[in-house]
């Protein structure tokens, strides 16, 4: 299947007739979700399968950005501000191990939780760097 280079949203809760047609008659590469269509993790699960659907690809490319802190597409679901990037920096500087060993159990639990929900890629960042009054 021939897709195009390109990753679109949607606008709500559920794909409109007109953004199913979309999907079908474009052939975009991915779908990202935002949280303005994220509701409850049935409505979630809901939403990954008729964009599944609409491509008859179940493993089709469903992107969320879910980094925790500011960063929350999943926060109508639960609560991940106290876990921003810097939360794990200052966990890491005390004790490296112990950092690293939490952060791993987090993004294993995030991506647990996204893959039940039918999303297959976390867009999550590899390099953010704090400057100063930001």
């Amino acid at each position: 299947m021939n897709r195009k280079s390109i990753i679109l949203s949607i606008k709500g809760l559920r794909l409109s007739k007109g953004e199913y047609s979309l999907i079908q008659n474009e052939k975009p590469w991915g779908i990202i979700l935002f949280k303005r269509n994220i509701k409850n993790i049935n409505q979630l699960k809901s939403l990954t399968s008729e964009i599944k659907k609409a491509m008859n690809d179940s493993l089709y490319p469903i992107l969320i950005d879910e980094e925790g802190g500011r960063v929350s597409r999943l926060s109508n679901i639960f609560d991940t501000k106290k876990f921003a990037q810097y939360f794990f920096g200052n966990l890491f500087e005390k004790n490296k191990r112990i950092g690293e060993n939490i952060y791993k159990e987090y993004l294993y639990l995030i991506c647990k939780i996204l893959n039940n929900t039918g999303i297959n890629i976390n867009t999550i960042p590899v390099l953010d760097i704090l400057k100063k009054n930001s």
